[in-house]
């Protein structure tokens, strides 16, 4: 994330306890978590999830402290009942774009190409 003119840092002091929710949401950066925070109140808290994030994104969370990674799917996190996750101060939930998004990315910026080339092969024949 860059920073800009007249923008605020918050260093939070080490009895407060945040986690960073990142990537393809509304809202981006650090909320504030507590005792009887979920991970899709944190998603719903940062805002929801943009469209570039899918149908059923991939949501990965790192937890800083142990340096491990896992990925659960929007699906799993929705289902009623306790899910088999436990987030800690300083882990980072990301969402990533979806995969069809990146390939339209990739297809809009070749497209400029693409036509460059064909009118060339037409002009040339």
């Amino acid at each position: 994330m860059r920073l800009k003119r007249d923008d605020i840092v918050y260093v939070p002091s080490s009895a407060e306890r945040y986690i960073s929710v990142l990537g393809q949401v509304q809202h981006p950066g650090a909320l504030q978590l507590d005792d009887s925070m979920t991970l899709a109140k944190l998603l719903s808290l940062s805002g929801g999830l943009t469209a570039e994030a899918g149908k059923n994104p991939q949501i990965e969370i790192v937890q800083v402290s142990t340096g491990k990674k896992r990925t659960v799917t929007l699906k799993e996190i929705l289902q009623p009942g306790p899910m088999d996750l436990t987030l800690h101060s300083g882990d980072i939930v990301y969402v990533p774009k979806s995969g069809f998004n990146n390939v339209a990315y990739v297809f809009d910026k070749l497209s400029p190409l693409v036509s460059m080339f064909t009118a060339s092969a037409l002009i040339g024949h």
